[in-house]
């Protein structure tokens, strides 16, 4: 039971660090794209 846990938990784990990696790819794409945005004057 404990190793099924600790699988369990590792999972959990592994899919929050892929979802935090992902989340800090569309982050660092949204910087660049708004200090591009900034460098050239857009009309809102």
């Amino acid at each position: 039971a404990l190793a099924k846990e600790y699988m369990e938990t590792n999972r959990l784990l592994r899919s929050h660090r892929k979802n935090e990696i992902r989340l800090s790819f569309a982050l660092a794409k949204f910087n660049m794209k708004s200090r591009v945005d900034l460098r050239k004057p857009k009309f809102k």
